[in-house]
């Protein structure tokens, strides 16, 4: 009986309208479901993927469904995509070929920010962070895409995120500063000051202290704790791109930077 509902756009479009949301429906197919190349395993991930656009707006579950499952392989995919053809409520916007991304390799879709996403970072519970040209952080639960919480204290642009072990957040933007967010509260609790160009990367060393690169042409390494800048070396152009690697000899770690002219610069810290 139950396979039977979760083939029934009817019952699908009522559940969805009662519940408010996207949710419920996709933890359906998502926990009972276990074959993904099914009938079943494939609205599942079409609901997965349409997540964001079903949370605007409930009316597009069945032209979601009916647009991003017409080359379905499935036998009992026509009669489903016709039945639900016929409840779709006038006036609406059907495709006639597919041209909506089919589930696939693209598992979920999360949408919110109105900017260009420009960073993104795991935080130590599993959450993400992502950064935009909205001047927002956005936290999602990557286990249900919804939008857990908005920092909406960015001045500019969010050009680099990264994840202390506190669980603190790290942000640089386009005024060259670099700051720690409180990530429950969305309050800033500290902002490094220095940098004299956009923060296009960041990069949290394993005993938590914190490189940054930018347009200044400079990386910089600082205490996370108290603020201060601890060290600096400046390069010959801009920093695009930080990533630690372990140490040759075990302890510790090494920083890797990527710049402008296509340069790996490979630093190790002396204390």
């Amino acid at each position: 009986m139950l396979d039977g509902l979760r083939l029934d756009p009817q019952w699908m479009q009522r559940k969805l309208d009662a519940l408010g949301g996207p949710g419920p429906l996709v933890a359906d197919y998502e926990k009972l479901v276990t074959d993904r190349q099914s009938l079943h395993g494939l609205i599942g991930r079409t609901l997965r993927l349409t997540t964001g656009i079903l949370a605007r707006d409930e009316r597009q579950l069945l032209p979601q469904l009916h647009g991003r499952l017409l080359a379905c392989p499935d036998p009992a995919a026509p009669a489903f995509l016709d039945r639900a053809r016929q409840l779709i409520k006038p006036p609406a916007l059907l495709t006639q070929r597919l041209g909506l991304t089919p589930p696939g390799a693209e598992t979920a879709r999360l949408e919110g920010h109105t900017g260009r996403v420009s960073a993104l970072s795991v935080l130590p519970d599993g959450r993400l962070a992502s950064g935009s040209d909205d001047n927002t952080i956005r936290i999602w639960d990557s286990k249900t895409d919804a939008e857990t919480a908005r920092i909406e204290g960015c001045d500019h642009t969010v050009q680099a995120l990264a994840a202390l072990p506190d669980g603190r957040l790290v942000s640089g933007a386009f005024d060259g500063t670099v700051r720690l967010w409180d990530p429950k509260s969305g309050v800033v609790t500290a902002r490094l000051e220095g940098h004299t160009g956009w923060v296009r990367s960041l990069a949290v060393l394993r005993d938590g202290r914190l490189a940054s690169g930018s347009d200044d042409k400079t990386i910089r390494l600082w205490d996370s704790t108290s603020g201060k800048e601890i060290t600096r070396l400046e390069v010959d152009a801009a920093v695009r791109c930080l990533c630690t690697l372990p140490a040759t000899d075990g302890q510790g770690c090494r920083l890797v930077a990527g710049d402008a002219l296509g340069c790996l610069h490979w630093l190790e810290f002396i204390e």
